[in-house]
């Protein structure tokens, strides 16, 4: 273990695959993302934003397709600011002849 790979997230542990040997670490995808959806004012103090689409990604030198999903719900206790939660899928169907899947978690801040 050296300095380099502590900074990247690296680690000296090996988990092992049920193919033999190591999993290997999630690859960083990288590349144009197009989105589209509908958001929802039920209320003045209610937001909700879903979607779907496509991506292009690059990852580990591969040129690899994406599909994607998300939604968001956003509460406004004041009326420009407020607290907003989601999740967002991303579904690689051919990477490495497997699918790869993500689903990131979000909290924060919304302006309006």
């Amino acid at each position: 273990m050296d300095w380099i790979s502590l900074t990247m997230g690296h680690k000296t542990v090996c988990y092992p695959s049920t193919r033999g040997g190591c999993i290997p670490p999630y690859p960083e995808l990288a590349g144009p993302e197009i989105v589209v959806g509908l958001m929802l004012h039920p209320g003045q103090k209610l937001e909700i934003r879903g979607g779907v689409g496509g991506a292009a990604y690059r990852a580990d030198g591969l040129r690899v397709g994406g599909a994607l999903a998300q939604l968001d719900v956003a509460l406004f206790p004041a009326r420009r600011i407020g607290i907003v939660g989601g999740v967002r899928a991303v579904v690689v169907p051919r990477y490495r002849k497997d699918q790869l899947s993500t689903f990131p978690w979000l909290l924060g801040l919304r302006v309006r």
